[in-house]
């Protein structure tokens, strides 16, 4: 049985691979791992409680799910995240990702969070589909720069 449980300092390595794996997918131009590993680890690290989910089954991370702070500004930084889920490339399409979200969109409730923003790629129907049957809006466009695809921003409010 999958089980969802807050990250854990251990996680981080595993984390770390599935979510390379995800951005080669997503930006052309992801170089230097090492220089990303470094980042990634200080980014979670410093995590709060909410922030990194895990989809879990016998011991084997499946994939996570982050609610990153989506602005600096420190009057925000506790109530706007960015939604971003990555999974396991043995573990996509097997609706693992969607119960991850559902999942800790309604953990998320009980934190002082008010909204969600994800930043879907224009292409990707299915993911698309998802976000609006999770309740969330479409509220601008993101275009493709250089290597990066366009993407549809999409805002969920929680409250």
């Amino acid at each position: 049985m999958t089980i969802y449980r807050q990250a854990i300092d251990s996680d981080f390595e595993k984390l770390f691979v599935i979510w390379l794996q995800g951005i080669k997918s997503t930006f052309k131009d992801v170089t230097k791992p090492d220089d990303l590993k470094e980042q990634f680890h200080s980014v979670f690290k410093e995590r709060k409680e909410h922030e990194y989910w895990v989809a879990e089954l016998a011991g084997e991370v499946l994939g996570f799910q982050s609610f990153l702070p989506l602005s600096k500004n420190p009057l925000k930084q506790e109530y706007m995240v960015e939604s971003s889920t990555y999974m396991n490339k043995g573990f996509l399409n097997k609706g693992i990702g969607v119960k991850l979200l559902t999942y800790t969109l309604s953990e998320l409730q009980k934190t002082n969070i008010q909204s969600v923003a994800a930043f879907v790629i224009s292409t990707n129907i299915s993911v698309i589909k998802l976000a609006e049957n999770l309740g969330f809006n479409q509220i601008g466009l993101v275009p493709a720069i250089e290597a990066n695809p366009e993407k549809i921003i999409f805002l969920k409010k929680l409250r």
